[in-house]
């Protein structure tokens, strides 16, 4: 046998190699699958932004830093070791790191997200490389099995499969199929993503939520979990075009919510900076950071059911919803006249966000950096107190050690 094969080949294995990891990957589930996946791991499906920042830092690890200049001991987390495409090493910054640590510990006992960390210090202090790092490592946790994070998307079938009949019996298509969430694509009339990307437990009515997930692990384990879910997931409810296609779906079953629940297809999905997936960083603008615009109706959205037809969906774009279920950085924030991100004080209270006809839901950890000359002049303007109650200030100063020094030059 030659020991150089075809392109054909090589992309057969190739291509086996990519089923078996997105076998392997969990990548689509229907949603009676996805109960499944949560009832087994309970901890991780249903945890929010803050959660997941705090159990990445733990995954990687810590050390202990010896005392220096007068300091006491302190823990060093790894996850700022890593280098990559998009983040540097960061050398030092020990009091830094465990500060971060501590005020995403905060946000889960309290369960909202209701401050924006603020880095600030000299210009080279490594406060955006910070940020980067906790970037990088979600990007990396979220291909592990221990950090996949899920949301969801609407399949809507080709009319065979809902009205269709097989051979000459009276079962139809529909009565083969418990979830549409693995058709193939010639059987897929039309998918409607989720621009918010929504946690698939928000497909649980609010009021009912606590009971069904109860019964799926046991009462006594959800009660334990409820006191540190976020409000996002004990409280919070769907997007808005999600509540618009969820209700329409209800009316259309009589109120059959297993057969709404058909339609769903649970996705995983990985954070990623260059694709803007969970992770963004705002650089200095006027506007607010979100927008919306009305679904293109391509010709398999006209397709769609009677009772979908006739509603007013929009499409949620922009930076804020870019980064929902994961972090948003707001670099060199104070550059902006303070009107613009005034919305901030609303949306770090509420953990929402009004964009047009809608309110956007978020769960998201908002991070910004600053330098002192800007921050000093922002004491200074009248709403500042107003701003201070949702703002978590933490100083990133120069480094004073000169072996510290000599690492960040090689």
């Amino acid at each position: 046998m030659s020991a150089n094969r075809s392109g054909s080949e090589i992309l057969g294995r190739i291509e086996n190699d990519f089923k078996r990891e997105f076998e392997s990957n969990r990548r689509v589930l229907s949603f009676d699958e996805y109960l499944q996946l949560t009832a087994e791991n309970p901890d991780r499906q249903l945890r929010g932004s803050a959660k997941y920042l705090v159990d990445l830092m733990d995954h990687f690890g810590k050390e202990t830093i010896a005392p220096q200049n007068g300091l006491p001991a302190q823990a060093r987390f790894k996850v700022f070791d890593e280098a990559d495409n998009g983040a540097r090493r960061i050398i030092g910054q020990e009091a830094v790191q465990n500060q971060v640590y501590s005020v995403l510990r905060a946000f889960v006992r309290q369960g909202v997200n209701n401050k924006l960390i603020l880095l600030h210090g000299p210009n080279g202090s490594a406060k955006s490389s910070i940020v980067q790092s906790l970037m990088g490592g979600m990007e990396r946790y979220s291909k592990l099995p221990e950090g996949a994070i899920y949301t969801f998307n609407w399949i809507f079938p080709v009319e065979k499969i809902t009205k269709g009949r097989i051979g000459l019996g009276e079962q139809t298509y529909r009565d083969r199929f418990e979830s549409y969430a693995k058709l193939a694509d010639d059987e897929i009339l039309a998918r409607i993503p989720c621009d918010l990307r929504d946690h698939p437990v928000l497909l649980l009515p609010a009021e009912v939520r606590k009971e069904t997930l109860g019964k799926l692990i046991s009462e006594e384990r959800i009660e334990q979990l409820w006191s540190t879910m976020p409000q996002y997931l004990t409280q919070g409810g769907l997007s808005h075009r999600n509540k618009l296609i969820f209700d329409a779906l209800l009316v259309a079953y009589a109120g059959d919510l297993r057969k709404v629940l058909m339609h769903v297809q649970v996705e995983r999905f990985y954070f990623s900076r260059r694709y803007r997936d969970g992770l963004v960083t705002i650089e200095p603008q006027m506007h607010v950071d979100a927008h919306f615009q009305q679904l293109t109706m391509s010709k398999s959205m006209g397709s769609l059911p009677a009772s979908l037809q006739g509603l007013n969906l929009f499409q949620l774009n922009g930076d804020l919803p870019d980064a929902n279920r994961g972090l948003l950085e707001f670099s060199d924030l104070l550059k902006r006249p303070v009107d613009s991100f005034k919305y901030l004080l609303t949306a770090c209270e509420t953990n929402s966000v009004s964009v047009g006809p809608s309110i956007a839901y978020l769960d998201s950890v908002f991070f910004g950096s600053t330098n002192e000359l800007q921050l000093d002049a922002f004491k200074e303007f009248p709403d500042f107190n107003s701003f201070k109650a949702r703002i978590e200030l933490i100083r990133v100063p120069y480094l004073l050690e000169v072996s510290q020094e000599r690492e960040i030059y090689r």
